[in-house]
């Protein structure tokens, strides 16, 4: 078994803890929401506990980390579905104009 060294666990850690940060964050925002959740792209309903999945991240956290908590880069609540056409590289026009919104205001 391979032994993960001091710095690789620390690295783990630091990941966690941002994970947590964003979940929480997730839930407060989710919490603010009315009982008749619909994804703000098609108007589908949204059902049940909140997930990650119904919170966008307009500008990719993995390519802009510095903005992984900033309310103007997330899009929600968003469906799976929508969720997972603008993942694929094919978001919907209103996701599309979101981003383009984003873009401009965070100079990238």
């Amino acid at each position: 078994m391979k032994k993960i060294s001091d710095k690789q666990k620390l690295k783990n850690e630091l990941k966690k803890e941002e994970t947590r940060k964003l979940h929480s964050w997730f839930l407060s925002l989710w919490e603010e929401l009315p009982n008749n959740k619909k994804c703000i792209e098609c108007g589908s309903p949204i059902y049940g506990e909140c997930l990650s999945t119904y919170f966008d991240h307009l500008l990719e956290k993995s390519k802009y980390p510095e903005l992984a908590l900033e309310i103007d880069n997330l899009y929600y609540p968003v469906c799976g579905d929508c969720h997972s056409c603008k993942t694929n590289g094919f978001p919907k026009e209103k996701h599309r104009e979101a981003i383009k919104q984003a873009k401009i205001k965070f100079d990238v």
